[in-house]
């Protein structure tokens, strides 16, 4: 998913400052997925789009299309799960499906995040249907 547009300038180092300032989860989890650890895939850390408005994904698989987000307690408060909810809508028009994780799931239970994440990355990809857009 290349954007045609450059991305600004204030997105870039916002990726730069949260790869600085990531939180204990998300360090445990780059761990194992950079340098294609996990079966192969690659993944990006703090990865930002400009596709419907400015977004840093946690980590990126672009061959998978999968948005891995890791989420501190704060993601409990109604209000943020209703912007979550719609970033994921943004990212699912975009073809980006979303798999969430807690801070206390990657910090406790590591194994267990890298398995599901491994059945989601696994997951056969839609098949576009035959004839292409128009077909009926």
């Amino acid at each position: 998913m290349k954007s045609s547009k450059p991305l600004p300038p204030n997105l870039k180092l916002k990726a730069r400052v949260n790869r600085k300032k990531s939180t204990k989860a998300e360090d445990t989890l780059w761990q194992e997925l950079r340098n294609r650890q996990l079966r192969g895939y690659k993944f990006r850390r703090q990865h930002p789009i400009q596709e419907k408005g400015q977004m840093i994904l946690d980590f990126f698989c672009q061959e998978k299309m999968l948005a891995v987000e890791v989420d501190g307690g704060y993601h409990d408060d109604p209000a943020q799960q209703e912007l979550d909810a719609a970033r994921t809508n943004m990212l699912t028009e975009l073809g980006i499906s979303v798999i969430r994780f807690t801070n206390e799931e990657v910090e406790n239970s590591l194994p267990e995040v890298l398995s599901k994440l491994l059945l989601r990355l696994e997951e056969p990809s839609p098949q576009p249907s035959p004839g292409g857009r128009g077909s009926r």
